[in-house]
């Protein structure tokens, strides 16, 4: 069973036999990017389970290639330029996509390509990995017995080179260079040296135009709050921050504020997710420590008056006191919440009810204009 590479370490993966994958999967798993990140496409798939569903499909089951014959490292990306093998017009495709499970390369769609019924795209014709040959550029050769200027051609690589793959942590994905060692046609300025090929770019995103629903850029740039003035000597003056009551009184009543004081920080209660998990801890630290002095309390106050009992006995009993009492909490708690769930149900079921006789009203006092195709019931007559 091949390695998959994760992170720096290789490890196997915990699968039991082969992949059951669909027919639809395969034909889904061609991808438009040039990385390599994993080894996934070299994991073995269970073929009679391929047939079964491609057939349950009624689609033709995809040329999934043996994982001894697949290809590891992938030179030919989507990006790249290429001609067919044998081509003899040197015709540039360009590569859409690639699926690393059948070896297979899918090239851009042109003007005879078929049309997908379905989708109502076209589709671009997709061949093996081994007839592609990857275009390197144009160059001047000698001028030919037929014409005395220099000939211009399209060179091909004919035998691939690459250096040792190496995984990139800051990329997150297996890095390598291409070179051609040999091309087609031959050049002799190039003999017996590698001619560098570089990986495509990728093609920035276009940019979106502004929709009038937009923030416009000047608004998003707008300084609407300055920090306050702090001074650099340390027995400087420190700015006061007024109280969070009298700021609220100041917005509420519509008056002016100096845009001086930090003001952000009466956010902090609106901004702060009341069910994460560090407010859920201070919750349940505030009760810890609050149960801890309702103990201390109970016991305090049984220890100063015994009645009779000894030491043990009062500390028991402001233990079951502390407990019954917390009990009692928690009822009320509880009790509050079914109280305010059947609140709310009340008010559910009186805004229904009042739904429901709005409808009968209005069915109530419903009058149809006449018209043609509207039909007054005859009586029924009984002999």
């Amino acid at each position: 069973m091949p390695r998959i590479f994760n992170g720096n370490s290789l490890r196997l993966p915990k699968i039991a036999g082969n992949l059951k994958l669909t027919a639809g999967q395969i034909n889904g798993l061609a991808s438009k990017s040039p990385w390599t990140k994993n080894f996934r496409h070299m994991l073995p798939v269970d073929i009679k389970h391929l047939r079964m569903t491609a057939q349950m499909s009624q689609i033709l089951t995809p040329k999934v290639v043996l994982t001894r014959n697949r290809i590891k490292y992938w030179n030919i990306v989507p990006g790249d330029q290429i001609r067919l093998r044998g081509d003899r017009n040197n015709t540039l495709h360009t590569v859409e996509a690639i699926n690393r499970w059948t070896n297979r390369v899918h090239l851009t769609p042109t003007e005879g390509s078929m049309e997908d019924a379905q989708e109502g795209r076209n589709r671009g014709p997709h061949v093996h990995y081994s007839k592609c040959q990857l275009y390197i550029g144009d160059f001047a050769f000698p001028p030919t017995s037929e014409s005395a200027d220099p000939v211009t051609r399209r060179v091909f690589a004919r035998r691939l080179g690459t250096s040792h793959p190496r995984w990139d942590p800051r990329v997150k994905h297996f890095v390598w260079k291409r070179a051609a060692v040999a091309v087609e046609p031959a050049l002799p300025r190039f003999r017996k040296q590698r001619i560098d090929i570089p990986w495509p770019r990728a093609p920035k995103p276009p940019v979106v135009p502004a929709e009038p629903w937009d923030t416009p850029r000047e608004e998003v740039s707008r300084v609407t709050w300055r920090p306050p003035p702090f001074a650099k000597d340390r027995a400087g003056v420190i700015p006061k921050v007024i109280p969070e009551t009298t700021f609220l009184s100041i917005m509420l009543s519509g008056g002016q504020l100096d845009v001086q004081h930090p003001i952000e920080i009466y956010l902090e209660k609106e901004l702060s997710n009341p069910h994460g998990f560090a407010k859920r801890h201070e919750r349940w630290l505030t009760y810890q420590e609050y149960k801890k002095t309702l103990l201390a309390e109970y016991i305090e106050r049984e220890t100063k008056h015994l009645e009779g009992r000894t030491m043990a006995a009062a500390r028991a009993d402001a233990v079951f006191m502390c407990r019954e009492r917390l009990e009692q909490e928690r009822k009320e708690k509880v009790g509050l919440k079914q109280t305010f769930h059947k609140l709310q149900l009340e008010r559910k079921s009186r805004r229904k009810n009042r739904k429901q006789e709005k409808i009968r009203e209005r069915l109530a006092n419903l009058v149809l204009p006449e018209a043609p195709n509207q039909v007054l019931p005859r009586p029924e007559v009984t002999v």
